[in-house]
């Protein structure tokens, strides 16, 4: 191209343009990224992320939600809590979150309670909690005990050997009762031969009593169910009392034999007397509830008209399942005495009251949510549902804040011996032999 004035100058007017275009769509990007802000989570198990039941409980809540950090002014404490609320803050635009120094603000922090640094106070509908070393779970678990309102009291009865909700032994229900703490349940154990049941209980527990009630202690659960107040009933084919007078009370039999099924042998599970359920119908406990439960020596239950209960089959188990009325010894057969399956196993009940709705469920095992067999499959999750339905608080169901899957190495005893021999011994040696090396070549110069 020949080169003259006029093309020069069309040169430089190019160049002008250029460069108030490059300007432009700089400035552009800076006020929309002052504006608006878009995060991609890219790590395994989008650590960065919220958790789908995270998500689920910010949608839940109608109100605003305020974060206070009582942090001191160190830049990688005060940037991880930034990240952390950040993270809810994308979900719901009204989660505020506000520095506050303790150091320089000393009263502030003695009047909200707080003793270390990067403690966080929640507050939402009036009402605060307090976390300290807070994470995802923490936070999660703290938002859905604020959602709840006034705590509600799940007293277990005692006196007759049933499952301890503060128990630590296999057949107790102490992980359970640890889980419903953290979900804002208040629990108690209570002896009803010695007290009613308290004014304030929102829901009684019959977990699997292996000697009969007092006439009296009949006569105040009667009493309790018929001023409205919401039950659960956990009851086994073997050890524990049939309690014919709740049944009749709840229109539920208990049938005899154990559930018996085919099914477990398929999926690697070598007792046949485990039952498995592997879906419900959507509604009471189980709406939207999707995940496999197992129920070990579970009874088989029916249901007839009582006293105005409407019974929801919740759990059915499979149709190679049958009821056992024979030994559970050697080759487990069905023969013609035998119900085949699909039998149920668990009944939700609603009925209407005075001044609302009346809850109840039956399952015919306690042990799916006992410390031994609680942490299998679903049966926690489903343990959670029921007692959440049962406290009337249908928008918390199928939200179960649960840990990071990968926040914990966790290594065989392989893995940690190789470790230890890397580190503490061939490590070392490797040092020490390459120090001896460079030392006798200097000496040999």
């Amino acid at each position: 191209m020949q080169m003259n004035d006029r093309t020069r100058w069309f040169l430089r007017i190019q160049n002008i343009a250029f460069t108030v275009l490059v300007l432009a769509l700089l400035g552009a990007a800076g006020w929309l990224g002052e504006r608006y802000s878009v995060a991609f989570d890219w790590t395994a198990n989008r650590r960065n992320s919220l958790t789908e039941d995270s998500v689920l409980l910010l949608k839940s809540l109608d109100a605003p939600v305020g974060i206070v950090a009582f942090a001191s002014e160190t830049p990688m404490l005060r940037d991880a809590i930034r990240n952390l609320v950040g993270r809810y803050q994308r979900v719901k635009d009204d989660v505020s979150l506000e520095f506050v120094n303790p150091d320089l603000a000393p009263e502030r922090a003695r009047t909200a309670g707080v003793r270390f640094d990067g403690t966080l106070v929640i507050r939402y509908k009036g009402r605060s909690e307090q976390v300290s070393g807070a994470g995802e779970r923490e936070i999660s678990q703290a938002l859905a005990r604020l959602a709840r309102g006034d705590r509600t009291l799940a007293v277990f009865m005692t006196g007759h050997g049933e499952r301890a909700h503060d128990g630590r032994a296999n057949f107790d229900l102490g992980t359970l009762g640890a889980a419903l703490a953290q979900q804002g349940f208040r629990l108690q154990g209570v002896n009803l031969a010695a007290q009613p049941v308290p004014d304030d209980t929102g829901i009684v527990v019959v977990a699997g009593p292996r000697t009969e009630w007092l006439p009296a202690e009949t006569a105040r659960l009667r009493e309790y169910l018929e001023g409205g107040g919401n039950l659960l009933w956990l009851t086994d084919p073997q050890g524990a009392v049939p309690l014919p007078e709740l049944g009749k009370m709840l229109g539920i039999e208990i049938e005899p034999g154990t559930v018996v099924d085919a099914t477990t042998q398929l999926l690697g599970v070598a007792d046949p007397t485990v039952a498995i359920v592997t879906e419900y119908p959507a509604a009471g406990p189980t709406a939207g509830f999707n995940l496999m439960t197992l129920f070990p020596r579970a009874a088989a239950l029916s249901a007839q008209e009582s006293a105005g209960w409407k019974a929801i089959p919740m759990l059915n188990t499979l149709a190679n399942s049958w009821r056992e009325t024979g030994e559970l010894e050697g080759q487990v057969t069905p023969d013609e005495n035998d119900e085949r399956g699909p039998l149920v196993i668990g009944y939700a009940l609603e009925r209407g009251t005075g001044d609302g709705r009346q809850r109840a469920v039956v399952i015919g095992d306690g042990d799916f949510a006992s410390n031994a067999f609680i942490a299998n499959q679903g049966n926690l999750d489903l343990a959670i549902n029921v007692f959440n339905w049962l406290a009337a608080e249908d928008d918390l169901l199928n939200i179960h804040v649960k840990s990071a899957p990968d926040a914990v190495l966790d290594l065989g005893g392989t893995a940690q011996i190789g470790i230890a021999i890397g580190f503490l011994l061939l490590l070392p040696l490797a040092l020490l032999a390459g120090g001896v090396w460079v030392f006798i070549r200097r000496r040999r110069r």
